[in-house]
């Protein structure tokens, strides 16, 4: 059975509940501190929620043009999960109010969004039902495109009611879209433990160019997705992901799909320890090595974050699992788990942002680096505050790398999140 819980409230309540299992079996509890004193440790963080309750899964998205950045993000204030949608300035202060882009019964997760123009896009999954069957949930992708006021232009789902969606990811190119998400059958009130990823091309004013259909397998342990765009004039992407398929435990795998085609290739040895939750991201200057690859890997234990720089067609390699491990430089040397690994290109500059346990606490560290995998900074912790930072998003603009995550300031009963208090951060880093 799929468990029905968003990727962001996966990894931090397990994380949380590893961590304080040894003082409580049934109730992890942190400081009660409201968010708007925990973003006050430091000065140059904004918040941009106004949750009061549960701000969760963030993505950031800029841009060059007259609208600087969005966040979106899934929020338990009204009880269920809604997605929300904030517009900001070039200093990544608030430009727009909050704007509620969903209203239903179902709870709404992991929302991923683009600027094209002065358009919004965003994707994201909406969790109900599956007929009697108490706990048994499955999810519909949803695609909404907003204007620069926050109004809706077009809403629609992308998968229909008697599949299991999840998952979805976004990337946009000249003159199309490209959404991707994990999908599973339903079957006499039952999921199936078969699931595949799916890929869709819209227009950008949201109309179909291509029809949803499967790009590439999946398994039940595959719950993130990350694309980058490859060729813009051949509306050619990469989307990247781990899963169970072939192997003893989860390793990473590599898509290339065009409106035409699709490629899977393995990157990672079948050697037994999990490779999980990659993100690539695509230099638009460099000549060589112009791919960027983070994940975290439980080689030595716990989870650490590895990096590596090489060439897009070098993801395709029949071998690359043979060397791509070796290669890489594991980034953290930690004795908790490392987790939420990010990354973004600044013309020369890569940014490496992620989550890392300092004294029983989840602080934002980022390292920057070359286009010659040389480090050009030490790893630097961002935040040092009274609660937990999570899970950070990163893009950038004008010579300067956006953040936004959550800053949990408690964690609920049974690690609920609804019980939960967190509020979206956001901040800059050069």
């Amino acid at each position: 059975m799929i468990l029905a819980a968003p990727l962001f409230t996966m990894l931090m309540f397990s994380t949380l509940f590893m961590l304080c299992s040894q003082h409580s079996a049934f109730i992890v509890r942190l400081a009660l501190v409201s968010a708007a004193l925990i973003l006050s440790a430091c000065s140059e963080v904004q918040q941009v929620s106004n949750s009061g309750q549960g701000a969760f899964g963030v993505d950031i998205a800029v841009s060059d043009s007259a609208l600087p950045a969005a966040v979106a993000w899934y929020d338990t204030r009204h009880e269920n999960a809604e997605i929300y949608l904030r517009l900001l300035d070039e200093d990544l202060l608030p430009a727009s109010q909050e704007r509620r882009l969903t209203e239903s019964f179902a709870d709404a997760y992991e929302p991923d969004v683009v600027i094209i123009d002065d358009h919004i896009a965003v994707v994201w999954y909406e969790e109900s039902s599956v007929g009697s069957r108490t706990g048994l949930n499955r999810g519909q992708v949803y695609f909404g495109l907003y204007d620069r006021s926050g109004e809706v232009i077009l809403k629609m789902p992308l998968s229909d009611n008697e599949v299991d969606a999840r998952i979805p990811v976004i990337t946009a190119m000249t003159d199309s879209i490209f959404v991707a998400w994990l999908q599973g059958d339903i079957s006499n009130d039952r999921i199936s433990s078969q699931r595949q990823l799916m890929g869709t091309w819209l227009q950008t004013d949201g109309a179909t160019s291509v029809a949803p259909h499967a790009i590439a397998p999946a398994s039940p342990s595959t719950w993130n997705l990350n694309a980058a765009v490859a060729d813009q004039d051949a509306n050619r992407v990469i989307v990247v992901y781990d899963a169970e398929f072939e192997t003893a435990v989860s390793e990473l795998y590599a898509v290339e799909a065009t409106p035409e085609t699709s490629q899977l290739n393995r990157l990672t040895a079948n050697d037994g320890y999990a490779s999980k939750y990659p993100d690539l991201a695509l230099s638009p200057t460099a000549t060589e090595s112009n791919t960027a690859l983070t994940w975290f890997d439980e080689l030595y234990g716990n989870n650490e974050i590895y990096l590596l720089q090489l060439p897009d067609s070098a993801l395709f390699f029949s071998d690359v699992q043979n060397f791509l491990e070796l290669e890489a430089t594991r980034v953290t040397e930690s004795e908790g788990d490392s987790i939420g690994a990010y990354l973004a290109w600044q013309e020369d500059r890569l940014a490496l942002v992620w989550s890392e346990p300092i004294a029983g606490r989840y602080e934002i560290f980022y390292q920057l680096w070359g286009q010659d995998h040389v480090p050009l900074t030490d790893i630097t912790r961002l935040t040092t505050t009274r609660g937990d930072s999570y899970i950070p998003s990163v893009a950038s603009r004008e010579g300067k790398f956006a953040l936004a995550w959550s800053e949990v300031s408690e964690v609920g009963p049974l690690r609920d999140a609804r019980l939960s208090r967190s509020e979206i951060a956001v901040q800059y880093i050069e």
